[in-house]
Formats: structure tokens, sequence, C-alpha cells
């Protein structure tokens, strides 16, 4: 028996400069909409601003990104498989 936790939305990965690991968060936008938040930040110079699944805020300077990673929130593994 396997059980799978659906976490819905996309999971997005940012990597911060000088900061070991990155930040992981799974949002209700699109690729796109990401995408277009992500790209305006790093264009006009101004922190990006995303709002996880949980209603919790995360603010970013955009010169402290160095990459950005979206995709589909993938389902977590959560039991024992027999």
């Amino acid at each position: 028996m396997r059980m799978v936790a659906y976490t819905g939305g996309m999971e997005v990965v940012i990597a911060l400069t000088r900061v070991p690991e990155p930040v992981r968060l799974n949002v209700e936008q699109s690729i796109e909409e990401v995408d277009e938040l992500v790209s305006r930040a790093l264009a006009d110079k101004t922190a990006l601003r995303l709002r996880d699944d949980d209603g919790r805020q995360l603010v970013v300077p955009s010169d402290k990104i160095a990459y950005v990673l979206i995709g589909d929130a993938k389902p977590r593994k959560v039991g024992f498989a027999l």
C-alpha cells in the first residue's frame, strides 16, 4: 500500500547568492504567472514577492536571486510501500 499526498499548484525553487540551500515553496499561480513575476522583478530591480499555498508571503531582493526553477509540484510519497 502506498499513500501519496498531492500538494497541488506549482513548485518554485529559488536559489539565493551566498545561501547554501535554495528556498522551496508551492504556489497556486501558473508557470507563466510566476515567470512574469520573476522577470518583472529582475528587469525592474525590485523585490520578488510570492505567496505560498499556506498564505505566507516570501519577499526576495532580486539582486540576491541566483536562479529560479518553476514546475509542477510532484506528489510526495508518504508511508510505506508494500
